[in-house]
């Protein structure tokens, strides 16, 4: 028998690495996790108790440093806020998960690992769907289970877990387009139901309207080629299904928030807040200067959703996509879909946003217009996938001879700039000449990457696109989102790690325990009669230490203490909450006290 006739040898020739592939990009999340969780800051295992470290726990997950780590029920909130919804499959785990009526914090970090696998498996099967091979779709993979908006959204696990079945709509609705079977829309419309119960509506509305754009991309395309009535007839055999089944996978929930409008607390909008709901989507608005961020992580501010960074090799890999196919590829709907994101990212900056408002009813309630970044990341990692698949089958030497020297040109430029900060630091009577090296660490690294992709493309032009340069491809997308970007293991952003950000948690502890107190006292005086509201509490982790302290001391808001209205949750959740202080079923709003609690003072 001759070697490469043994069976294990024919295994890892063909379904042994679509196998090994799918593992890598499913086990990566879980090491990035557990890297970060090696350091000196994790001292606990539960930090129901740990309220100090809110603050500088903040602070590095903006720099992507803490990855994966559900900072709300890391504060014992009970399990039905947010995370938990009764009508997600997933979350049924969490029901062997509870102690004491409380989901703690490493369980809950565990299940969100899982989602973010689940989200990289389904990004590696649907470039596996799209012919593009194991290695860009590996590549693919690595993207969603380790971008930066999924790192800096994992603090609001409902996000992610309606973010993480995405991939596996487009991927069924692919193979709806090439197999013509109803079977594939039936199962892009149970995974776009798993996107609805996932919690978030904005996540979902957004992923919604991104498969609306895909049926009239299609619908178009296919008019073209066949007239009409053959397309007409192609959409509906594909989309009749889809929305079938997505309205039955969905219904369980839909019933229930139908039920909690209707019989629930009363969400009342008024003119002021329609009018705070057009300030918060311009202040939540991308500016252009923050899509720095998509090449130094964490250099500018802004909001969590502006944290763009996906890795410098695959942000050049979805250029070559742009650039080097045709407008009539299957790369085209996903360059539409990022560009249009990136439009209605910037919200408020540019003049559509504005536009849409007034002429879109509903629209306004999109509130942040930046979380558009959630399609533009799904956008670019398939076109990063496009793009390595093309550079891969590259036929003849001389091929995408203008890429090196681009690259070469930009490093250089990085070079040129880097040598002048460190001319510049020399003078100390500059002002905020401390945030130089803060550059030069986002420099050194941005600048490494983009050697490493200058050399991937010096092997292309030089013909070869080997077995070794497939393996030097991944390795470096791995070492970037799975380890630089942490800044664990290999860290080039260190230079924030010792400042302050913020007030003392510790502080804001006390105060918050102080008001539970307060209104747990006027609670017990008048049980059942009183409605809190919290005013001031801006910030999450403040937030986050104000409802633990009400829940300790049995006082609850029936609003959070952000504002968010409670539509999400149950109706099993409200019996719960009354039943505990034998509140009534209906709330008599005009009956009930109202506290307004401000920073300063109490009062009634």
């Amino acid at each position: 028998m001759k070697p490469t006739d043994h069976p294990l040898n024919r295994f890892f020739q063909g379904p042994g690495k679509t196998f090994l592939g799918g593992a890598l990009v499913v086990i990566l999340p879980f090491q990035k996790r557990l890297l970060y969780l090696t350091g000196g800051l994790y001292y606990r295992r539960d930090f129901t108790e740990v309220i100090g470290a809110r603050g500088y726990f903040y602070q590095q997950l903006r720099q992507g440093k803490l990855v994966l780590w559900d900072a709300v029920q890391a504060t014992g909130i009970p399990f039905p806020t947010y995370l938990f919804d009764l009508f997600n499959p997933s979350s049924l785990f969490y029901t062997f998960l509870l102690r004491d009526g409380y989901l703690r914090n490493l369980p809950a970090q565990w299940m969100l690992t899982f989602h973010c696998s689940l989200g990289a498996l389904g990004a590696y099967l649907l470039g596996l769907s799209l012919n593009l091979g194991r290695t860009a779709s590996v590549v693919m993979g690595v993207i969603m289970g380790c971008c930066g908006v999924v790192v800096i959204k994992s603090v609001e696990p409902m996000m992610v877990h309606t973010f993480a079945w995405a991939p596996f709509v487009f991927l069924f609705l692919n193979r709806a387009r090439q197999r013509e079977l109803k079977r594939e829309g039936l199962w892009a419309g149970v995974f776009l139901g798993f996107c609805f119960l996932g919690g978030h509506p904005q996540i979902f509305y957004y992923i919604g309207l991104a498969v609306l754009l895909c049926a009239l991309y299609g619908l178009v395309v296919d008019t073209e080629e066949s007239g009409a009535g053959a397309a007409w007839s192609r959409a509906f055999q594909t989309y009749l299904p889809l929305t079938i089944s997505f309205l039955l996978t969905s219904a369980p929930q839909m019933a229930h928030q139908v039920a909690s409008l209707a019989w629930g607390p009363p969400d009342v909008m008024t003119a002021a807040d329609n009018r705070l709901l057009l300030i918060h989507s311009q202040t939540g608005s991308a500016e252009l200067s923050l899509l720095f961020n998509f090449l130094f992580p964490a250099l500018e501010g802004g909001h969590g959703e502006t944290y763009f960074y996906v890795g410098i090799m695959p942000l050049v890999l979805a250029w070559v996509a742009v650039l080097a196919l045709p407008f009539r590829s299957e790369a085209s709907f996903w360059k539409v879909l990022v560009l249009a994101s990136l439009i209605l990212m910037m919200g408020g900056n540019l003049g559509i946003h504005k536009i849409l408002v007034y002429v879109l009813p509903g629209f306004k309630y999109f509130r942040l217009p930046s979380r558009w970044v959630f399609l533009v990341h799904l956008g670019v990692l398939v076109l990063a996938g496009f793009g390595l698949a093309r550079l891969l089958s590259v036929k003849q030497a001389g091929e995408f001879a203008g890429f090196p020297r681009v690259l070469a040109i930009v490093m250089g430029g990085l070079l040129l700039v880097m040598v002048s900060l460190i001319a510049v630091g020399h003078l100390e009577i500059l002002p905020r000449v401390g945030q130089i090296t803060v550059i030069l660490n986002s420099l050194t690294g941005t600048l490494l990457f983009l050697a490493a992709t200058w050399y991937v493309f010096r092997r292309i032009r030089a013909g070869e696109a080997g077995l070794s340069l497939r393996f030097f491809i991944v390795a470096v997308v791995v070492l970037d989102l799975a380890f630089y970007h942490p800044s664990v293991g290999i860290n080039f952003n260190i230079a924030r790690s010792g400042q302050e950000f913020g007030q003392d948690p510790s502080a804001v502890s006390k105060e918050m325990e102080a008001i539970a107190e307060d209104l747990a006292g006027l609670s017990r005086e008048k049980p059942g009669r009183i409605l809190i509201g919290v005013q001031g509490v801006r910030t999450p982790w403040e937030r986050n230490v104000s409802q633990s302290a009400f829940y300790r001391h049995r006082v609850h808001s029936f609003f959070p203490i952000d504002g968010y209205p409670e539509r999400l949750h149950p109706l099993g959740y409200w019996e719960m909450v009354w039943k505990m202080d034998e509140m009534p079923r209906a709330i008599n709003l005009l009956g009930a006290q109202f506290i307004e609690r401000g920073r300063a003072e109490l009062t009634v």
